[in-house]
């Protein structure tokens, strides 16, 4: 069977040509799962030149069609001939599919399904606004949110860590963090695979550096504190998030992750006075497109460059730092916790010793001066798009549900399609004495 798979309007369309036999029926199934996204609501298959029907090619229809059903959508086919027809009908199955004339019909259908729907108000405030951006507001909790920082960003960045810097932390006091961590029985086990980290929710993703590339991640059920999360440095969230958006881009190409918090920062100088120049952010969506970086070595003091330079450093960086510069990961689910920095704010009303340790300048971000922005996401698979639902409550579903593929350091060129993001306007940075 010859099988061609595009996306008129964004609705994922199969077109077959041939016999929807076990071999037939083996290919839809391949390629469904190879191109179903975890934005896609619609699916049309087009069986206009479908000779031939069996149990086998009804049985991929059928789980088709359940997957749609999970993601309130719609599973439409087309052009069905008559015998596929009879034979669906003879195996009692007619009825449950939903049958068009055309293509062009079933797209219609599916585009009622897909199309962009009341969510929230939109927001009436001019600075949150960019053509071929939908935007949706709605307000969080009041309440003073504080950036924890623990550990120093420098020991990282000059690979100086020793095991007296590296701190046991308790999970429940990780709710959202980012930074540099492990998860080891002994701080002596943690200190040679220290690896960029990021909590959400308390549960633990990191990357560890023990040459693998593989992320591994805990999401423990209750804090017994007999299991840390070892740290040479972290940053972490106290406190609500005051405003919730969903943005979903026109373009399939999306927004970058330093668009995104132009236009946060944007509507945080108009619309929050209590706006002093940072926000941290939790973010749910659908990429566009991952570019990233990861560490290859612990930053250990007895790793350090031998030249006492920066691992950042033009000779040094290859050896500490893998980027991967080409997108990645187009229609998956990120969950992500960052912070930034809008460099035109006055900052006056932060410690600046305790604002520097929050950002390094990474050598790929190259981009827009006025802003710094330091960000780890998670990338998992097979969890549909909601943007109806509570974030926290679709964050937590994610890592405790979701098929966990990917951790990274975003870098800012990251592209977002669509998302559901909760801004904290950050009041002060606090060190933790412990």
């Amino acid at each position: 069977m010859l099988l061609e798979v595009t996306r008129p309007g964004g609705i994922l369309l199969f077109i077959l040509d041939g016999r929807l036999d076990g071999a037939g029926a083996t290919d839809l199934d391949s390629a469904q799962r190879n191109n179903l996204e975890d934005d896609d609501r619609a699916v049309v298959v087009d069986m206009g030149q479908v000779s031939y029907l069996s149990s086998a090619g009804i049985r991929v229809l059928l789980m088709m069609k359940k997957e749609m059903k999970r993601r309130n959508g719609l599973l439409a086919l087309a052009g069905i001939r008559e015998f596929p027809r009879n034979v669906l009908e003879t195996a009692g199955f007619l009825s449950i599919f939903d049958l068009h004339p055309t293509v062009e019909s079933a797209l219609l259908a599916c585009s009622r399904v897909t199309g962009n729907q009341p969510l929230l108000e939109d927001i009436p405030q001019p600075g949150l606004s960019q053509k071929g951006i939908s935007i949706r507001h709605q307000r969080g909790m009041p309440g003073r949110a504080v950036l924890t920082v623990s550990g120093s960003l420098e020991d990282v960045v000059y690979s100086r860590l020793t095991k007296e810097k590296v701190r046991p932390r308790r999970f429940s006091g990780l709710s959202f963090a980012l930074g540099l961590g492990a998860l080891e029985e002994t701080v002596e086990k943690a200190l040679p695979v220290l690896g960029e980290m990021v909590t959400v929710h308390g549960a633990l993703i990191w990357e560890p550096t023990d040459g693998s590339g593989v992320p591994d991640y805990f999401i423990p059920v209750k804090d017994t504190g007999a299991v840390h999360a070892w740290t040479g440095f972290s940053v972490g969230l106290s406190g609500p998030f005051h405003d919730y958006f969903i943005l979903e881009s026109e373009d399939p190409a999306g927004v970058t992750l330093a668009g995104l918090y132009t236009l946060l920062f944007a509507f945080a100088r108009r619309n929050r006075p209590e706006f002093h120049g940072i926000i941290a952010v939790s973010l749910w969506g659908v990429t566009a497109g991952i570019v990233s970086s990861g560490l290859l070595r612990a930053p250990i003091l007895d790793h350090s460059p031998p030249d006492g330079g920066s691992i950042f450093d033009p000779g040094n960086v290859k050896d500490w730092i893998s980027v991967s510069p080409d997108p990645v990961y187009q229609g998956s689910t990120l969950v992500g916790f960052g912070f930034g920095i809008d460099r035109s704010a006055d900052l006056s009303h932060y410690d600046r010793s305790l604002l520097e340790n929050l950002v390094f300048n990474h050598p790929e971000n190259t981009g827009s001066s006025e802003i710094d922005l330091h960000n780890h996401g998670v990338i998992f698979q097979n969890i549909p798009w909601d943007p109806e639902g509570d974030l926290q409550q679709q964050v937590r579903r994610l890592v405790f549900e979701g098929d966990f593929v990917d951790m990274r350091h975003l870098l800012d060129s990251s592209r977002i399609r669509r998302a559901r993001v909760g801004v904290a306007y950050i009041d002060a940075i606090v060190h933790d004495p412990a």
